[in-house]
């Protein structure tokens, strides 16, 4: 950001001051004071923490809403999955993986205190594997490891409670390299659906988010979240007098009491409207 617009920001804080509090201005104004790479980095952490710790709390909220039923009865739905994803706009797996951490902890009864300050990211994904009697050892591996390092160990202990054979544990997967062009447009779309992917499934992982992805595709097909979305769609492939023509037509079928005139052709070029004007 400049130093105009940092200034701006400032002195559009100060001067909300006496009309109430603007939480986009604010944290602008306080944000761009910062002149240190460390300071900055340290915020970075501290919102990662509380927005992991926030997961703990979501969970709590949701576990309570399951367990009356009657509430989301009474909103109109006639199941959980169907009350989370359409009120709350909440993906239902993601939902019960929160449900679970809540209950886990509770079920445990461990104080915060006995995490020895591991963070809520660490503990919010050891907790699938924890124990009273192994929670030494997992806030160790916790305390060294990086969130990635952790996720392999989580997943290999889950196979040996689950009576996976060492052999099978210990056999690699064969990975894969894709590589595929995008357009600025698609790129973003990528970027964001990954994103919405690792958050639903809980997983960092962007192969298990493409996996989620083409899962979702396979099992329901295109889908859109909104009429302006397909249209976008639409019309990114196919020319545009095929799109003006199918939409209009569309239009018309639909909006029987209306009388639709509508003109469609190629505008005039620079020089079509200077040789137009000479001629007059």
């Amino acid at each position: 950001m400049s130093i105009m617009l940092k200034k701006a920001a400032v002195l559009k804080a100060e001067a909300i001051v006496d009309h109430g509090y603007d939480p986009i201005v604010t944290f602008a104004s306080q944000i761009e004071k910062v002149e240190s790479r460390i300071k900055i980095e340290e915020i970075v952490r501290n919102l990662t923490e509380e927005s992991e710790a926030n997961k703990y709390k979501i969970g709590g909220a949701l576990a309570r809403i399951q367990a009356n039923e009657n509430w989301w009865q009474e909103a109109g739905y006639q199941n959980f999955k169907d009350y989370v994803e359409g009120s709350l706009g909440i993906g239902y797996r993601k939902a019960m993986y929160l449900i679970e951490i809540y209950k886990k902890l509770l079920l445990l009864g461990i104080p915060y205190t006995a995490f020895d300050g591991i963070g809520w990211s660490k503990i919010n994904r050891i907790v699938s594997v924890l124990t009273k009697e192994n929670l030494g050892g997992w806030i160790e591996k916790a305390k060294v490891m990086s969130r990635s390092e952790l996720e392999i160990h989580i997943k290999a202990e889950k196979a040996k409670l689950a009576g996976t054979p060492v052999e099978a544990q210990a056999e690699p997967k064969t990975l894969f390299n894709e590589s595929v062009k995008l357009h600025a447009d698609q790129r973003q779309l990528w970027l964001d659906g990954i994103e919405k992917a690792k958050e639903e499934t809980g997983s960092e992982s962007k192969g298990a988010a493409v996996e989620a992805i083409f899962q979702h595709y396979m099992g329901g097909g295109i889908a859109f979240s909104d009429w302006d979305q397909a249209l976008v769609y639409f019309f990114k492939h196919c020319d545009q007098t095929e799109f003006a023509i199918k939409v209009i037509s569309r239009v018309e079928e639909l909006c029987t009491k209306l009388v639709i005139n509508v003109d469609i052709g190629n505008k005039p070029t620079e020089s079509t409207s200077e040789g137009t004007a000479d001629a007059a």
